[in-house]
């Protein structure tokens, strides 16, 4: 469609150039030479610009289906926060169950898990804290001279304070 309506202008004077004999001499004793090239100059240029509106529509309209089915994310700020904030977690724990382990309320991506304990952020590098699906289970691996991290958070719990466990939740 596009290169129709570019060459449109061309396209038919060539057909009838080629059907009809006397065309040429037709057309030089009604419309001068001057005439004709100024109107071949104003239909190519709306059609340069028809084509671009095309172009450009079509291309729009692809946007809006992606953006309906979810395969782009829309580029608006107040957009993404939404969508950040429904995928972001943050949640107090108050208690261990079964004494060493956490249970989370939705299955963390693993590299966004942070254990906060008095504000200081651990994660799953931490050889205390193992990952599995929704559970955090705290081993007590001691090293010489410190307190095993089974103990601390304890300490921390029957202290009153919880502890903090920040995540991105998967997507299913």
């Amino acid at each position: 469609m596009k290169s129709l309506v570019l060459s449109g202008g061309c396209a038919v004077d060539s057909v009838l150039e080629y059907y009809w004999d006397d065309y040429r001499k037709w057309l030089d004793r009604y419309v001068s030479k001057e005439t004709r090239h100024k109107c071949i100059l104003m239909i190519s240029f709306c059609g340069v610009f028809f084509a671009g509106f095309l172009a450009w529509r079509d291309e729009h309209e692809a946007r809006i289906e992606a953006e309906r089915k979810g395969a782009i994310i829309p580029f608006n700020r107040e957009e993404i926060r939404k969508v950040v904030m429904q995928l972001w977690r943050s949640e107090r724990i108050a208690k261990l169950k079964d004494g060493d382990t956490i249970i989370l309320e939705y299955e963390p991506v693993p590299e966004s898990v942070k254990v906060n304990i008095n504000n200081i952020p651990y994660d799953l590098e931490n050889p205390g804290l193992r990952l599995e699906g929704k559970k955090i289970i705290i081993s007590n691996p001691q090293q010489p001279r410190t307190i095993s991290f089974l103990d601390l958070i304890k300490a921390v719990i029957s202290e009153g304070d919880a502890i903090k466990v920040e995540y991105i939740k998967r997507l299913q």
